[in-house]
């Protein structure tokens, strides 16, 4: 009877254990930028929402003319490679990150480029995507694999990876008026994603191929509403994803962070706006080069040189941080919503190192003129501020906590 007991204690304490761990579990929207943020959710469920969001891109230089068909950018070792698209030399070019100028070529040997749309990299390859497919009737998709080694040289050979979409069975030629285009890919735990430039409903399909040299089939693994036609693709070492597009009227970039394993379109994605394409040209290719900075290149359109542009994402991704050591500091904010008088208060007298700041959901600072601080809080006046969500943001010695505040009316 005694084991008995002890048995049924044990599995009751289990089951007590799982029960309450289960139920602390909260899913949502865990990004304080965005506007359904729910600061008691613990698991992101992909569902957070954003306002529009405009980026005006650096330009940093026009780029060659030997260059004005850039259509892919890898940048490793402070150097930034691209390539020219469909019917041009099977060469890579490295370009000056400041005026843009070549400074040296390389001959791929062994490869045509029938249509080079982007460039992806790993520690010691280079892959170069040959699967631009405008018309839609390609039977010879395929990515070239080079040695980053042999690039010194000037000469480099190349091997090839062949292969064809799981899901594609119509082969029928349709310029630009099909889903089977595909100008975007990177490089990401031992295996290539490509992405899809869908002419006629603007969505993206993610596949997935191997590395490895040979006759491959490319898995499709989901889709995303893109708004839009994709044209690059590159990650980050944090993991942070972001495609490259147009539309007829404006370019833009999505960002996709916070996703479970290798399922991008899972987590965050947050669509940001360059503007007018007649102010950037047609952007093609985008690579990081460090943390969240990056390049952008864009080929000639129309009379608009091809040009070299520059971006951070660092407003959309530092500015947020987790809140699940705020407890620690023992202080609230209140009331929230708020109209007018926002309060953060401290149990004690206020730390020695602490700076307050407020952004709202562009990542503009807003000066804070209306605020008053005593020893133990700070009271900010927002009444003059317009409706909507803000980023309260606290840096407490190196700890940096946010909280979204929304401004209602009174």
């Amino acid at each position: 009877m005694y084991y008995t007991n002890v048995f049924l204690f044990n599995l009751i304490t289990v089951f007590t254990c799982l029960f309450f761990q289960t139920s602390m579990a909260q899913n949502g929207c865990t990004d304080p930028q965005a506007i359904n943020y729910d600061n008691t959710a613990t698991i992101n469920d992909g569902t957070c929402n954003y306002p529009p969001t405009s980026y005006i891109l650096t330009e940093l230089a026009q780029l060659s003319d030997a260059i004005m068909e850039t259509s892919g950018l890898v940048y490793f070792d402070q150097q930034l490679w691209t390539t020219n698209d469909a019917g041009n030399d099977n060469e890579l070019y490295r370009i000056d990150t400041l005026t843009g100028a070549i400074l040296q070529t390389a001959l791929i040997v062994g490869a045509e480029n029938f249509d080079w749309e982007d460039l992806a990299q790993d520690e010691s390859h280079i892959y170069i995507g040959d699967f631009g497919n405008n018309i839609g009737n390609r039977t010879n998709l395929r990515v070239y694999k080079i040695n980053k080694s042999e690039l010194p040289n000037n000469i480099v050979n190349s091997e090839l990876i062949e292969f064809t979409f799981s899901d594609q069975t119509d082969f029928s030629p349709d310029n630009n008026n099909h889903n089977y285009d595909c100008e975007a890919f990177f490089y990401h735990n031992d295996s290539l994603y490509l992405f899809s430039k869908n002419w006629v409903d603007m969505k993206t399909r993610m596949y997935t191929l191997s590395t490895s040299p040979g006759v491959q089939v490319a898995v499709l693994r989901d889709s995303l509403e893109a708004g839009g036609l994709i044209t690059g693709a590159t990650i980050n070492n944090d993991g942070v994803v972001a495609l490259l597009g147009y539309t007829v009227s404006e370019g833009f970039m999505w960002l996709l962070s916070d996703y479970n394993g290798t399922n991008f379109f899972s987590g965050n994605k947050r669509r940001i706006s360059f503007g007018s394409v007649l102010n950037i040209s047609q952007i093609e290719g985008i690579t990081f080069s460090e943390g969240g900075r990056g390049f952008i290149s864009a080929e000639n359109f129309s009379v608009l040189s091809p040009k070299l542009h520059r971006f951070s994402t660092h407003q959309w991704f530092e500015l947020p941080t987790s809140l699940s050591t705020i407890h620690q500091q023992q202080f609230s904010v209140y009331p929230n919503p708020v109209s007018d008088y926002v309060y953060i208060k401290f149990e004690n007298s206020l730390p020695d190192e602490i700076d307050l700041s407020l952004y709202n959901l562009l990542g503009q600072q807003i000066d804070l003129r209306y605020y008053q601080r005593s020893r133990s809080s700070f009271e900010l006046n927002l009444g003059d501020l317009p409706l909507g969500h803000y980023i309260l943001r606290l840096k407490i010695g190196e700890q940096i906590f946010s909280s979204t505040l929304v401004k209602n009316a009174k």
